[in-house]
């Protein structure tokens, strides 16, 4: 369910935005974005500009086939949105599900600010980010100290 609250230039905004990357139009998602635009990812906790940003869409869009947004909710105010979703889409032969939430800052019709609120483990798959680097060594996806049958050196 899409519940939105709020303005209608946000919708207009996070609609044209989310369209753009589903399309693979990054150039539009670069017009979208305020030339100061700052996105702050949680699966790295940092924050990148608008060059990296639009870096790592190109990557995404290129790398998952079919990708597809599914808004589950949506909120807006004068200045801001926030928005839960889920991202589909292939990458090889695996089907991703990506569980997102993002807070959006606006101004003037463009995205100042984001708050990128990502699926860790999924995140990672669809980037190609092994278990070890994304939990380190020994953990893997179970959390647990299973060994595998070498001794984990090398």
């Amino acid at each position: 369910m899409i519940a939105h609250a709020g303005n209608a230039s946000a919708v207009a905004v996070l609609d044209r935005f989310f369209a753009a990357i589903e399309a693979g139009d990054i150039d539009a998602v670069e017009q979208i974005y305020d030339p100061d635009v700052a996105v702050w990812l949680n699966v790295t906790s940092q924050t990148i500009d608008r060059e990296q940003s639009l870096g790592v869409l190109r990557y995404f869009t290129e790398r998952l086939v079919g990708m597809r947004y599914e808004i589950l909710e949506r909120r807006t105010w004068d200045g801001g949105a926030v928005q839960r979703h889920v991202v589909r889409g292939q990458v090889g032969d695996r089907a991703l599900t990506i569980q997102a939430c993002i807070v959006f800052h606006l101004a003037d019709g463009r995205i100042t600010h984001v708050y990128e609120y990502l699926d860790a483990k999924e995140t990672a798959i669809a980037f190609g980010i092994s278990d070890e680097r994304l939990y380190g060594p020994s953990r893997g996806s179970g959390g647990g100290s299973e060994q595998t049958g070498d001794s984990g050196h090398g």
